[in-house]
């Protein structure tokens, strides 16, 4: 009886979505990569806004970032949120480093182009112009995470402020408040299962 039912023949598609599965499943990174459970669950706006503000809230995690203001000519300029895939990409790079080194201080190159190539992103100027745009919206916004599951346990582990991920224009893409100790208590904490 079995022998009458006729085979599986995927579509096109079905059969490209099979064989890129079979594809991820077969190959391992060289290195894992890392991303914050908030992060992993929400998102940052797909596509550009004027809002100025953003939140967005999956389940028990939450993020919230608002626009920022950059120092340029002379002046501040008011800098829209960032979106796409780029300040995505980086952000990925940045988790996975601060995880990968302990350390608050990530290394992305020597330039804007450098940073590209770790990525692995086109150079091209319109890649370029597109990434400079993204990571001067990144550095400019104020960016909240907030996850309202174990916090009882998370309190006991990380002070309040250590536990907010705060961008800013310096550099700093994790804000120290606590010395060194805070960006080692930052890893843990990414790190945890």
């Amino acid at each position: 009886m079995t022998d009458d039912l006729p085979l599986f023949q995927p579509t096109p598609l079905q059969r490209r979505m099979i064989d890129a599965a079979v594809e991820i499943q077969q190959c391992q990174p060289e290195t894992p990569e890392f991303l914050h459970a908030v992060l992993c669950q929400v998102g940052m706006p797909r596509a550009r806004t004027k809002e100025r503000f953003f939140e967005r809230n999956n389940g028990k995690a939450s993020i919230a970032i608002e626009a920022g203001r950059l120092h340029k000519a002379g002046q501040w300029v008011e800098m829209p949120l960032p979106y796409g895939a780029k300040p995505r990409l980086a952000l990925l790079h940045i988790s996975s480093e601060a995880v990968r080194t302990r350390s608050g201080h990530i290394e992305i190159g020597e330039s804007l182009r450098d940073f590209l190539l770790v990525l692995g992103l086109t150079t091209n100027g319109r890649a370029y112009a597109e990434m400079k745009h993204q990571m001067e919206n990144l550095a400019a916004c104020r960016m909240l995470l907030g996850m309202s599951t174990g916090l009882a346990d998370l309190d006991k582990k990380l002070p309040a402020a250590v536990r907010r991920v705060v961008i800013e224009d310096s550099g700093h893409f994790f804000q120290d408040l606590y010395g060194e100790d805070a960006a080692d208590a930052i890893a843990d904490f990414l790190t945890e299962p």
